[in-house]
């Protein structure tokens, strides 16, 4: 009966040379002298191992990942970061319009000491004391969406009315008949307070 014999393996790079063993991540044969001894294996290069880190990143990864989200810290962490996410969604939210819709801060109501001129030649407007001059437009308490807006009302004749918004100067204008308009009037903040004055 005859002995199998077994074909003695020939390293990949040279065909005339007995391989011994072979390369732990492409399995091909490599005599000694293209053996490379890394992290505890031989391999037939640099890319073999490389790929051999790759694949062990990977491997760790995984096994990673399916016990990280089962236990009760992964859980705690998650609901953390919800609530974070959360909180600061509705505080974006809140201040949406004075973020990006009102940049300017909001203004105090009026004072007549820090009202400003309609003119070089009028002083501040007194508060305090009763005029003849109306708001028609808008009405008072109305809420609106755009930023700029058309006021109108009515003053005596030939009277100098001056519109103020939240205390600051906007426009100056005469009523020669009594009436009087503003278009494109800026409010500066989320509630605005519109005031007229007139100066004969």
């Amino acid at each position: 009966m005859a002995k199998e014999t077994r074909t003695p393996l020939v390293c990949y790079r040279h065909p005339t040379r007995t391989a011994r063993r072979k390369c732990y991540q492409c399995k091909r044969p490599v005599c000694p002298e293209c053996q490379v001894r890394e992290h505890g294996h031989i391999f037939c290069g640099r890319k073999c191992i490389k790929s051999h880190l790759k694949a062990q990143r990977l491997e760790r990864f995984q096994r990673w990942n399916k016990t990280a989200l089962t236990g009760f810290r992964a859980r705690l962490i998650l609901y953390g970061i919800l609530a974070v996410a959360a909180a600061a969604a509705l505080w974006f939210s809140s201040r949406y319009d004075r973020l990006f819709l009102y940049p300017h801060p909001d203004l105090s109501v009026p004072v007549a000491s820090h009202a400003r001129a309609v003119s070089d030649h009028i002083g501040p407007p007194d508060w305090k004391s009763g005029g003849p001059v109306k708001i028609e437009n808008p009405a008072s308490g109305a809420v609106l969406k755009d930023n700029r807006i058309t006021v109108s009302g009515t003053a005596p004749r030939e009277a100098m009315v001056g519109l103020y918004v939240n205390g600051e100067k906007v426009r100056a204008q005469l009523a020669p008949d009594g009436s009087w308009r503003f278009v494109g009037v800026p409010l500066t903040a989320r509630e605005s307070i519109l005031q007229a004055r007139f100066f004969d």
